[in-house]
């Protein structure tokens, strides 16, 4: 229980009785119903008395809750006492009244907490940590749907080139710096429908709706040129690097979409073989 409440349990029906008469005729039923009520507020005050310092919205549903505390008990307190008009007015009507905007308040700052919480946890669940692109799974389930849909698309697997070298002469760290470099320079030259995501290591797929291979192929060099020409900082130094690519578009002769990855990963070694820093669909 709370300071606030035990001093309001003690002080408050002292207080009602050194300075009210008694009424006549006690209505017991209304004051065990009043009683029920602010014993209920009063158990929402002690689990948020636990809590209040994890959330802001906590905090101001605790200090709302304590002011309803405090006008149910007078409120209470009213079917035995007699008290002032000016008491009710400032101990029930004022405190009721604030007490439930504060909570109000409580509530709405709870409720953008919890979307908060949610679009995290989504966050989590479909993004890489490192890049920030969509994970294989979360890009794995929009491919499939727009593969069973009507719209026609093609893909772009897309691998650094020598990406081992880069880690075992600069480090991990800059391979990982490598890693980011190379998804912030894809996003900036991407439209909003595209769809980026991490592979798996140093590979990324990216999927370009309603793009067919002609204009894919020209987008997919655009990006290697790009990448090629870019110099890339990190603690010690410079480095640049470049990545191979392969293409695939959806067709009627594509059964089905691991068949798309399948064609699109075939083609990237084809990329490899012919010398890595190209195009191959």
């Amino acid at each position: 229980m709370s300071l606030y409440a035990l001093f309001v349990i003690i002080c408050l029906p002292c207080f009602y009785y050194w300075r009210f008469p008694l009424v006549a005729n006690i209505d017991w039923y209304s004051f065990a119903l009043e009683f029920i009520m602010a014993l209920t507020i009063l158990a929402c005050v002690h689990f948020l008395r636990l809590d209040k310092k994890t959330y802001t919205s906590n905090q101001f549903l605790y200090v709302g809750f304590s002011l309803l505390f405090t006008a149910l008990l007078a409120d209470t307190l009213d079917e035995i006492f007699l008290p002032s008009a000016l008491v009710t007015i400032l101990l029930e009507k004022l405190f009721q009244i604030t007490g439930f905007i504060v909570v109000l308040l409580g509530i709405r700052l709870w409720l953008i907490n919890q979307k908060q919480q949610k679009k995290s946890l989504v966050e989590l669940a479909t993004t890489d940590p490192l890049t920030g692109c969509f994970t294989r799974r979360y890009f794995v389930d929009k491919a499939q749907a727009l593969f069973d849909s009507e719209r026609g698309f093609s893909l772009l697997l897309m691998d650094i080139d020598h990406f081992k070298k880069i880690n075992d002469n600069y480090g991990h760290s800059t391979g990982d710096t490598a890693l980011v470099e190379l998804t912030k320079l894809i996003k900036k030259h991407i439209r909003k429908d595209d769809l980026l995501a991490r592979w798996g290591g140093e590979e990324f797929f990216l999927l370009l709706p309603d793009t067919e291979q002609p204009c894919a192929f020209e987008r997919a060099n655009k990006l290697r040129k790009l990448l090629e020409e870019k110099v890339i900082d990190y603690p010690a130094g410079q480095f640049q690097m470049t990545m191979s690519i392969g293409l695939a578009e959806k067709s009627p002769e594509v059964a089905d979409l691991a068949s798309l990855f399948e064609l699109a990963d075939q083609n990237l070694y084809r990329a490899k073989d012919r010398g890595r820093n190209q195009v191959v669909g």
